[in-house]
């Protein structure tokens, strides 16, 4: 069900709905008229009159080109035989009344033909004018002598300026008494005059309607003529002419440079978008420049006209003429980014709704050179809403046929190209664009989603694997799970970009989940055999000389081939959701081999050498290789573990193993040691670069390496250079520091100076790394100066606030302080303030777009900060999100220690037998488990501090994959129920404490307390990566209507929970009120697929006791015969969190529960016992005085 209501049967009231809030959502600023202060401004029925009798001819006209073609030839027709000739050669570019000829063609002319030719002679003289004026009788002086400096060349038209020209332009065309009769030249002699007033805004009302309509008439004949305008195959060769009259080549040698026109409308207008095309159309440009003029016009007339059909039936002819003609809608969409009401009408016109939507994904918003950060948030937020509005009335089109599924799926590449590509901002909107492309779809019928596959699959055909269309293709298969598809094109697209030499080979952009949907499609074919095992490098490494070039080259090719394999295979095995197939684990063991180590002759290549992640490479836009290979290997068990580790431990790259061992399960790292230890400097592969060797002491380091980052670390002092290297002595630096720092050597550290030989630019940059160090050393040295730590870390970050680890550690500081040294310790009086304080703090960092091992230092900190002020239960939740995302035994003991406060000590007892069982027995552990079990009295005091970040290395709190390790519940084996019921209740306590007072007065609806309910939701969950969309659609209505769930817990494109809310005004036993209560419950289960529903009621003159009553009985009786009731669990309350109960159900086999909530949000009690509060109060001040002072209420006493 599309969101405009008036669609399906009012459209033109739908376009004036769009024009508003496109014209709100897309602001654009017109560039008003300037003139300079001491411009002389003229009478405007002088000027009126100069340009109705002043005449002018120049030599880009076609007919006194040829007056100076036939001037410089022996005859009229080989003159024209030769003007024509040249056209047709593409040497000119004809318009309507125009022949242009671009800079860089008449520069390539000068050599291709000879000075006394007529082509030549034309050029020198084509921007000669000739003038001539008619004079009268009756002419003004002023006229006259603006007339003799034309005549003299001392001035021109253009530059004569008056107060409105607007009013000059509308009664040049509208007096008769000037300009030729016939219609056709008399709109191009208006057009000119037009031009040279300044393009002056012109409105149908400065006109009589017979004129009026007689302009536009003629203007519009004039805009939709064949013969003033080229096709896109006569486009393209003319293309084709112009760059190779300028390279003095063959326009055949350019056919792969300028590309193969596209099918789609969409795809034209990226394809005039192009930045290698566009160049090359200005100059076809600016020979239709009169023509296209005029349809600007004719776009900001229908522009300016309200109710007008939809969509307008002016801009709709447009329209149609620009789809088989590039140079109108290049034009077209210039105007629509200039006047973004006319995307109501080209999103009314059905064929061009998909354009509209690539316009609007595109949209650039005006700037703020101040205030940047506010208004790109605002900005992004309009387009978002903008594209959700184009996107709804598109599918509406495509449901109804009225839109080829090609365009809609061009639009879905598109995207994707554009969030491959750009700056973050453009990234980031990219993607959350696609998202409601996505949600959209998803009600889309199925046999058009094939045909939408069908077409991107065939876009698709000879791309390579890192393209926007073999992405978007594969993307869309996997999201929408579309099995109906031809699996040998991709298949053959992704063998033959891996097989291939391409230096740019990227697999950025191809999730875990679309790996594992490029494998199932490659099973499908008889090629899978050739997909898993795509190369043959001891033959290729053969065929190329020794110790050249190319041999280097080639080298370097053939591993980014071996990495791109090995990341595809490895998020396939970590994402498959059954066990992993021997041909898969076969495959990937034997990329791994290919690419461990440099060996020529055995057909290996150093895939894994630090080159390729160094800064500033190519491929260090995809990340580390390591965190692929990573979660793979968490994945593999047994004998397939150990036929990948085996390979893996082969390579002879120490920063590798070292980055690899970080990503990999903890039982893993001591073998990762033993092999590190043995790759002495003498062992480990061969360097060219010292950017790779700093690359690997770095990996070495961030790893936890010390010994072996020493190792290498002498041989940096010694190694020499071609040249001098900048920043090596900053480097040096900053690796001593932070080796002091792992090895607690505080000597080295406070006794750091900046080295001699240092660059003055980066001599305040190596103070700072040496004050934040010594900060750092402060907190975590015993009995260190934490005072000292906070002031240096304030100042630091007060003066770089965009240094996310000057933040970070400064939060770290200040809690060491509050704590005392007691990691566990439990905060009272003073210090309790304090904790609470720096709580507020950081939820001002959380605000800001804190990432990687800063954002779980912050993470793990925050949970020991919960755990001080005595909340921790809101621990507990924090740290099983941390858990889920990198699991460490350091999470598990401090949830332990979480559990065993909320008196949950069995499990915290199960929490660390797990956590000893896969990360093995830690001193932590065992005194945690010593201390739960003997005890239930406050924790011990331990070494473990709080988390540091040192801002270079990746800590062991550095992101993982969401989801591997569940959460805990009592009463449910899905350990995941008890962070959605812990974040429901708790936002849900958060509405009830808001209602008394401040919502209290607003009378808000449903519909508002969801609004509500949302943002106290959000503001839990957004930490974990997830979103609450308000009012998302989801199955469907009775009538066959898409459904509209009051909120959705959602993780990227998978819905985690729905929300059902419903107001409960009186007895709940009553007909009414119990009817709503019924019809929500049985609205849950067809609004998804969710494991967990929550049904919220909101209490207002019902007794929440009595509602559960009721609630309890519908739950058991009430819902829908495909729902098999199992039973009910109780949910005991502690705090001020809802009363409640969850029911459990089996659906399609299936366990799926449904927690009832029901809010006091009417708290009729608390508010009579403040009422009984103040009356008391007076009584026994004031006697007898039995009303409230003036102004006062229940609400403020």
């Amino acid at each position: 069900m599309t969101r405009f209501k008036s669609l399906a049967s009012v459209p033109n009231h739908t376009r004036s709905v769009l024009r508003r809030r496109f014209s709100h959502l897309l602001p654009k600023e017109r560039q008003g008229r300037h003139l300079a202060p001491d411009i002389e401004l003229y009478d405007e029925e002088v000027v009126l009159r100069l340009f109705q009798e002043l005449s002018w001819t120049k030599a880009e006209a076609p007919d006194r080109a040829l007056e100076l073609f036939e001037a410089n030839c022996a005859d009229p027709e080989s003159a024209r035989s030769c003007l024509e000739k040249l056209i047709d050669e593409g040497w000119i570019c004809e318009g309507w009344h125009r022949l242009t000829v671009s800079y860089d063609v008449a520069r390539a002319a000068e050599q291709a033909f000879p000075s006394s030719s007529p082509f030549r002679n034309w050029l020198d003289a084509r921007y000669c004018t000739d003038w001539r004026w008619d004079a009268r009788s009756n002419d003004d002086d002023r006229v006259e002598q603006i007339v003799k400096q034309v005549l003299s060349g001392a001035t021109r038209p253009a530059h004569i300026a008056c107060l409105s020209p607007e009013w000059v332009s509308a009664r040049l065309w509208d007096r008769k008494d000037a300009g030729p009769d016939d219609q056709s030249m008399r709109l191009l002699w208006w057009v000119q005059r037009w031009m040279d007033l300044g393009y002056p805004d012109v409105s149908r009302d400065a006109w009589s309607s017979a004129d009026s309509e007689a302009f536009q008439a003629a203007a519009l004949a004039v805009s939709v003529d064949e013969s003033h305008h080229r096709g896109w195959d006569e486009y393209r060769k003319l293309l084709l002419q112009l760059v190779a009259h300028v390279s003095n080549r063959d326009p055949a040698d350019f056919s792969e440079y300028v590309d193969a026109v596209p099918k789609t409308l969409v795809g034209r207008v990226a394809w005039l978008d192009n930045n290698r095309v566009e160049r090359l159309s200005l100059a076809i440009g600016e020979a239709a420049h009169f023509s296209l003029g005029l349809m600007r016009i004719l776009c900001r007339m229908v522009e300016q006209q309200e109710g007008a059909a939809a969509p307008h039936p002016t801009f709709a002819t447009l329209v149609d003429f620009g789809m088989s003609h590039p140079e109108i809608l290049g034009a077209i969409t210039g105007e629509c980014h200039d006047c973004p009401r006319l995307l109501a009408d080209l999103l009314m016109h059905p064929q061009s709704s998909p354009l509209a939507c690539k316009i609007i994904a595109a949209w650039r918003h005006i700037p703020e050179p101040w205030e940047r950060d506010l208004f790109q948030t605002e900005a992004a937020r309009s387009t978002c809403e903008a594209f959700t509005d184009a996107v709804d009335v598109m599918v509406h089109w495509l449901e109804q046929g009225r839109v080829p599924p090609e365009e809609v799926a061009a639009v879905y590449w598109w995207l994707h190209g554009r969030r491959d590509g750009g700056d973050s901002g453009v990234v980031s909107v990219a993607e959350e664009l696609l998202q409601i492309f996505r949600a959209r779809l998803k009600h889309v019928d199925p046999a058009l989603m094939v045909s939408m596959a069908d077409a991107l699959i065939e876009a698709a055909v000879g791309q390579p694997v890192e393209s926007a269309q073999f992405v978007a293709a594969l993307d869309f298969v996997d999201v929408f799970k579309i099995e109906r598809v031809n699996p040998e094109v991709l298949t053959l697209a992704y063998v033959l970009s891996i097989q291939g030499r391409s230096p740019a080979l990227s697999v950025s952009r191809i999730s875990p989940s679309a790996a594992v949907t490029l494998c199932r499609l490659a099973s499908r074919t008889g090629n899978y055999g050739v997909f898993l095992n795509p190369f043959d490098i001891r033959q290729r490494l053969r065929e190329t000389e020794e110790e050249t070039t190319a041999l280097f080259m080639l080298i370097r090719e053939l591993s980014n081939s071996v990495r791109a394999h090995i990341r595809i295979l490895s998020r396939a095995v970590a994402s498959i959701g059954e066990s992993v197939s021997k041909e898969i684990v076969d495959a990937l063991a034997n990329a791994i081999r290919i690419g461990a180590l440099a060996h020529r002759e055995k057909g290996k290549v150093p895939a894994f050498a630090p080159s390729y992640e160094a800064p500033g490479s190519w491929s260090q836009r995809e990340g580390s290789i390591a965190a692929d290979l990573g979660a793979a290997i968490s994945k593999l068990e047994d004998s397939s573990l150990e036929k990948v580790l085996v390979q893996i431990l082969e390579t002879d790259e120490p920063g590798f193993l070292a980055q690899l061992s970080s990503w990999s399960p903890p039982l893993l790292r001591r073998r990762f040691e033993r092999r590190i230890d043995a790759l002495v400097p003498e062992e480990a592969a061969e360097l060219w670069s010292i950017v790779d060797l700093q690359k690997r002491i770095e990996d070495l380091l961030n790893g936890g390496f010390a010994g072996a980052a020493a190792q290498f670390m002498t041989i940096e002092t010694s190694a020499t250079t071609l040249g001098p290297g900048r920043g090596r002595e900053t480097m040096r630096l900053r690796f001593a520091l932070h080796l002091a720092f792992m090895q607690e050597d505080w000597k080295t550290i406070d006794t750091a100076v900046l080295p001699e030989k240092v660059e003055q630019m980066d001599r305040q940059s190596l103070m700072d790394l040496i004050s934040f160090y010594q900060a750092l050393s402060q907190v975590k040295r015993p009995g260190g100066n934490l005072d000292r730590a906070v002031t240096t870390l304030e100042a630091l970050h007060r003066q770089n606030p965009q240094v996310q680890s000057y933040a970070t550690n400064l939060f770290a500081a200040k809690l060491s302080r509050v704590m005392g040294g007691d990691a566990f310790a439990i905060l009272t009086g003073a210090k309790l303030r304090e904790g609470i304080e720096l709580l507020s703090e950081y939820e001002q960092l959380s605000g800001r777009s804190v990432t990687g091992a800063d954002a779980h230092s912050l993470g793990s900190n925050k949970a020991l900060l919960l755990l001080a002020v005595g909340r921790p239960e809101d621990a507990h939740v924090l740290l099983r999100a941390e858990y889920a995302e990198r699991a460490t035994a350091q999470i598990a003991a401090y949830d332990a220690v979480a559990l065993a406060r909320v008196g949950r000590h069995d499990e915290a007892l199960e929490l660390l037998t797990n956590a000893a069982t896969a990360f093995g027995t830690t001193p932590l552990l065992d005194e945690v488990r010593h201390f739960i079990g003997a005890s239930v009295g406050p924790m011990p005091k331990t070494a473990t501090g709080v988390a540091l970040s040192d801002g270079s290395a990746e800590s062991e709190w550095s992101a993982a994959g969401a989801g591997e390790a569940p959460f805990t519940w009592d009463n449910s084996p899905d350990k995941f129920h008890s962070l959605m019921v812990t974040s429901v209740s708790g936002a849900s306590a958060g509405l009830m404490s808001l209602m008394l007072p401040a919502l209290s007065r607003a009378n808000l609806d449903e519909n508002g307390l969801s609004t509500v309910m949302r943002e106290l939701l959000t503001g839990r969950l957004q930490k974990f990566g997830w979103s609450v969309p308000d009012q998302s659609l989801g199955s469907q209505t009775v009538a066959g209507n898409p459904g509209e769930r009051d909120l959705v817990i959602k993780h990227g494109n998978f819905e985690l929970s729905v929300i059902e809310a419903v107001i409960c005004n009186g007895n709940a036993k009553h007909a009414i009120n119990r009817r709503e209560l019924v019809s929500h419950l049985n609205k849950l289960f067809g609004y998804g697929l969710c494991r967990i529903f929550f049904h919220l009621t909101y209490c207002f003159d019902s007794v929440v006791a009595d509602t559960i009553e009721v609630l309890k009985e519908i739950a058991e009786n009430e819902v829908f015969d495909g729902a098999k009731f199992k039973h009910i669990d109780e949910m005991p309350s502690f705090d001020s969190r809802p009363d409640g109960f969850a029911a459990h159900y089996v659906l399609d086999r299936r366990t799926v529960t449904v927690v009832f909530l029901a809010l006091n949000l009417g708290q009729r009690t608390q508010k009579d016992a403040m009422v009984e509060a103040a009356r008391r109060k007076r009584k026994t001040t004031s006697g007898n005085a039995s009303h409230l002072a003036e102004g006062e209420t229940p609400d403020n006493i």
